[in-house]
């Protein structure tokens, strides 16, 4: 088994760890709030800006999430879910079977083109 990355402290894991716990409790903290909102098209339009802010919060959270349970080509700044393994092939064996578009980036690539309105 191969260790690909650069070997984390258990202080920079633990940091990163807290990150994850973040991007967890927003995912399902806005999946409550915008399946829980009467929000429609004809709401007030406070109503409405509320509710976008609620769905990007959640495209973002899922996106980050994606990107570190799915990493493809990171960056050695990043932290990633291999990174709590000693070998890579360790985290590739556990994690769970995900549809195609988390295991190939399409996902991450859709959201971040959603999150950025202009392009």
């Amino acid at each position: 088994m191969t260790k690909s990355r650069v070997q984390r402290s258990d202080s920079e894991l633990v940091e990163a760890s807290m990150a994850v716990d973040y991007e967890v409790s927003m995912l399902g903290a806005m999946l409550h709030f915008l399946l829980g909102s009467q929000v429609t098209f004809t709401s007030p339009a406070p109503e409405q800006s509320l509710a976008n802010a609620e769905l990007h919060s959640l495209l973002l959270a899922t996106r980050n999430l994606c990107v570190f349970l799915y990493s493809h080509n990171p960056r050695d700044s990043d932290i990633v879910a291999e990174d709590f393994f000693d070998a890579d092939e360790e985290w590739h064996a556990v994690r769970p079977v995900m549809a195609e578009e988390f295991s190939n980036g399409n996902l991450v690539n859709s959201i971040s083109k959603r999150l950025a309105h202009l392009t």
